[in-house]
């Protein structure tokens, strides 16, 4: 996989659970959602006045790959679980979703990856004859979504 260099598409688990959603409310038109989680600002306390605030910024992260095989991803239309489909990457289809409905979600996701660098490897055969590779380096970076469509294209 990885051995054919620089710009091969891969998705990244996190088996710590730091990629969950929890009913995750999501955008949608017509019958499409759109995946995603809103990242939105914690409170902060000003350290002179001891006051409380909050920004008003909250940014849509899209989530592009859902984690469907090693945990439960459960969606659901205003508060019961719902029948559905995937297209593209990380859009939802939802049969009879209209715009006052509140589609939400529960699960986990992966993170669409590609290989900075050409890879280093060593190249171990066992006894069995089985060959190995070993990484000694690889940076990784994020990929979204326009450029995971042309990768995997």
């Amino acid at each position: 996989m990885s051995l054919r260099g620089a710009r091969y598409a891969f998705v990244l688990r996190d088996y710590a659970n730091n990629y969950q959603l929890t009913n995750e409310v999501l955008p949608h038109t017509g019958t499409v959602a759109l995946l995603g989680r809103t990242w939105a600002p914690t409170l902060a306390v000003n350290t002179t006045t001891g006051a409380e605030t909050s920004g008003t910024l909250s940014v849509f992260e899209r989530i592009l790959i859902p984690d469907i095989k090693e945990a439960s991803f459960v969606v659901k239309k205003n508060g019961s679980p719902t029948a559905y489909t995937f297209s593209d990457f990380g859009k939802i289809n939802i049969a009879g979703l209209t715009n006052p409905d509140i589609v939400t979600v529960t699960g986990q996701y992966m993170i669409p990856v590609c290989i900075v660098d050409a890879p280093s490897t060593t190249i171990i055969t066992n006894s069995n004859g089985v060959t190995l590779h070993k990484f000694l380096d690889m940076r990784l970076r994020q990929i979204f979504e326009n450029e995971l469509i042309k990768l995997t294209a």
